[in-house]
């Protein structure tokens, strides 16, 4: 064990590491002054630039993130967007904005990318919460579930089995929240 902590400290020597921290600080510099310049090129929301390569806008925001929100809606107007992490979110700090958004163009701004890890669970974005509400497809789905999963008749039906799954829920919990105290009672008596 000694030979090996010996062949790589001749191998990798102080001057070697500090050469790559250097390189790699760099290039983290030149990769952020780039992509400035080609995040201004972009038709995007005013907000502040994301600084941090994984984190985005995220240390922007502290404990009360309605109050940061706030904040940068007095610098950057109404509507503003943020990177939360990976993703490109829009702010809008406007009631009035928000109806126009949620109201008026709420076709526009419904648009939900399918997660890659969700892709085989929606059968490709085939189910009811991942399709478009102006696509025939989704129409069609809705019609159906309203007609045959919905009916008071297929209710009723299935209502013996709600029930068994209630009352197994409620004895999970009852047994999770015994093994719970009787721990707790234990440390506390001990």
């Amino acid at each position: 064990m000694a030979n090996i902590l010996v062949k790589w400290s001749q191998l990798i020597t102080p001057i070697d590491l500090t050469l790559v921290l250097i390189l790699l600080l760099v290039m983290i510099v030149f990769h952020n002054f780039f992509r400035h310049c080609y995040y201004k090129k972009l038709k995007r929301a005013p907000g502040p630039f994301p600084l941090w390569p994984l984190l985005g806008n995220l240390p922007l925001l502290h404990k009360l993130p309605h109050q940061d929100f706030y904040n940068l809606s007095k610098t950057y107007g109404d509507i503003m967007e943020l990177k939360l992490g990976s993703i490109y979110t829009i702010i809008i700090s406007s009631p009035r904005l928000a109806k126009e958004v949620f109201n008026t163009h709420d076709q526009a701004f419904s648009f939900r990318p399918l997660p890659t890890t969700l892709n085989s669970f929606t059968y490709g974005g085939l189910s009811v919460g991942w399709t478009y509400k102006t696509d025939d497809y989704w129409q069609s789905l809705r019609k159906m579930e309203v007609s045959q999963l919905f009916s008071p008749k297929s209710l009723n039906a299935s209502k013996h089995v709600r029930d068994e799954e209630i009352s197994s829920l409620m004895h999970d919990v009852f047994e999770d929240c015994k093994v719970i105290f009787y721990t707790f009672f234990k440390v506390v008596v001990t």
